[in-house]
């Protein structure tokens, strides 16, 4: 998880956090905090470079 977080910021330029900070290893965590467009382009982001890894 910490690799995919470190990927997901250089890689999308979004930030997530490694589950593992929170007892949840192999998974990260997302904060919705901002604006409806903001999440919806970030999780495209996501996606984006997700889709480099295959």
């Amino acid at each position: 998880d910490l690799d995919l977080a470190t990927y997901l910021l250089t890689e999308a330029k979004v930030a997530v956090i490694p589950g593992s900070v929170f007892e949840g290893e192999g998974h990260i965590r997302l904060t919705y905090a901002c604006s409806r467009h903001d999440i919806e382009r970030g999780v495209e982001r996501i996606a984006e470079a997700v889709s480099k890894l295959k």
